[in-house]
C-alpha cells in the first residue's frame, strides 16, 4: 500500500476514534447530579420531605458517583433532622395532652362558673353555674337564640 492509500484510512480511523471517545465522555456524566442539586435546593427551602425524595432518587440514579455519594450523606442528614422533628412533635403533643388533662381535672373540681351574655337585660347579664358543663350547654343554647355570650370562665383561679 502506498502512503496515499493509507492516509484516508488513518483519517477515517481517527474520526471514528474521536466519535467513540466523544460519546464515551458524554455518557460519563454524573446521572445523580440533577436530583442531588434539586435535593439541595429543596433542603435550603425547608421542604425536607421533598428534599429527601430527591436525594433518594439521586442515590438510586448512581450511588457510586460523586453526587450520588454526597446525596447519600445528605439523605442521612435529612433523615436525622426529620426524626428529631417527629420526636419533638411527639413530646409537644404529649405535654399538651397532659396540660389539657390537668386543666380538665381542675375544671371538674370547680363549682363556680360564669359568663356574660349581651342581650339579657338592658345591659347584659352575668350568668352563674355550678359546673363547666352546665355553663357551656347554657351558653350554646343562648347562642342558638342569637344571644352573644362570652366563653365560660372558672371562678376557682
Amino acid at each position: 500500500m502506498s502512503q496515499q492509500e493509507v492516509r484516508p484510512m488513518v483519517r477515517r480511523g481517527a474520526v471514528g476514534l474521536v466519535i467513540v471517545v466523544g460519546l464515551s465522555v458524554v455518557g460519563c456524566g454524573d446521572r445523580a447530579e440533577p436530583e442531588f442539586t434539586l435535593c439541595g435546593n429543596l433542603q435550603t427551602a425547608g421542604n425536607l420531605p421533598s428534599a429527601r425524595e430527591a436525594c433518594a432518587k439521586a442515590v438510586a440514579a448512581d450511588a457510586t458517583s460523586k453526587a450520588g455519594q454526597a446525596a447519600a450523606q445528605k439523605l442521612a442528614e435529612i433523615d436525622q433532622t426529620l426524626k428529631k422533628r417527629e420526636e419533638q412533635a411527639a413530646l409537644e403533643a404529649k405535654a399538651k395532652a397532659e396540660a389539657a388533662a390537668k386543666q380538665a381535672e381542675r375544671d371538674a373540681k370547680c363549682d363556680r362558673w360564669t359568663t356574660f351574655c349581651a342581650g339579657l337585660g338592658p345591659n347584659g347579664s352575668v350568668e352563674r353555674f355550678k359546673s363547666k358543663a352546665s355553663c357551656v350547654s347554657s351558653v350554646d343554647e343562648l347562642r342558638t337564640m342569637g344571644i352573644v355570650c362570652k366563653p365560660c370562665e372558672s371562678g376557682c383561679g
